[in-house]
């Protein structure tokens, strides 16, 4: 029970008191209608970690800080059997009005999902994990802090050892809803920190798609770093790292980039 009590209280301290700096606006819409996706993507090796540790349960806290949005959010991981398992994100979000400068905070948008996992890292074919996700509408979108429509993703991730110091990371995702379908490609690879034992270093580009927002197509190509570690508190995977933009379109024209920045942590029990 303290272990799933450090990882709830290492971000959750965080929301309100985070340093908070006036990155640009534009990019918030898409990570408040893309959650799914952002949260596979900070979240991966949490997943995979939990799947291999043959644990029934495992709990969360991921803290997000882009631009004026900061999220909260609570994964939570339920496995059924060795190869089926239910998953659920409760996200508390917090924005602040462009124009009135008021910060709004409040429920995000909750989803939740089942996947379908086969072998492990060390197999010739990797670890493999197929996901359908169904996000509400739960979040106020008048406030900026849910989206208008609900979403339905379908999603395959692979994870698999080169060696005994390198894995190789794949991901992909297709979204549907009524303000555009849209598209993740993610490769990447992890390898011991040079600095630390107690780190790994993962690297990670993405390509996102978005069919059309309000009728503007928009694509961004991301370069994701973070280090995560199970060794600096035992039996509690930590994570932190951040997004760099390297591409940022919409409608064909270059937008704004803002930097991201995460922390996460996480632990796993039985019943």
């Amino acid at each position: 029970m303290k272990k799933i009590t450090l990882s709830l209280l290492i971000t959750s301290s965080l929301v309100f008191g985070a340093f908070h700096p006036d990155w640009d606006k534009t990019d918030g819409e898409v990570y408040i209608e893309n959650q799914v996706v952002v949260n596979e993507i900070i979240g991966g090796n949490s997943k995979v970690e939990f799947i291999d540790s043959n644990k029934d349960v495992g709990v969360g806290a991921k803290f997000i800080n882009v631009g004026d949005i900061r999220i909260l959010n609570f994964p939570l991981n339920y496995s059924l059997d060795s190869n089926y398992g239910l998953e659920l994100n409760f996200p508390l979000v917090s924005n602040r009005d462009s124009i009135s400068g008021e910060r709004w905070t409040g429920i995000g948008d909750i989803s939740f999902g089942a996947n379908y996992h086969t072998g492990s890292a060390l197999d010739e074919r990797g670890s493999n994990i197929s996901a359908v996700t169904y996000k509400s509408t739960t979040g106020s979108d008048t406030k900026g802090i849910g989206a208008t429509v609900t979403s339905l993703t379908f999603s395959h991730r692979i994870m698999k050892n080169y060696d005994e110091k390198i894995q190789l990371h794949g991901f992909a995702s297709y979204t549907l809803n009524n303000t555009g379908d849209s598209t993740m490609f993610m490769i990447g690879g992890s390898h011991p920190c040079l600095l630390s034992d107690k780190l790994t270093t993962n690297v990670k580009l993405t390509y996102f798609h978005i069919d059309s927002l309000v009728n503007t197509e928009v694509d961004t190509l991301d370069l994701w770093v973070n280090w995560t570690s199970k060794k600096l508190v035992a039996d509690v995977p930590l994570g932190f790292g951040f997004k760099l933009p390297l591409i940022n379109t919409k409608g064909g024209d270059s937008k704004d980039k803002t930097i991201l920045f995460y922390l996460s942590a996480s632990s796993f029990f039985d019943n």
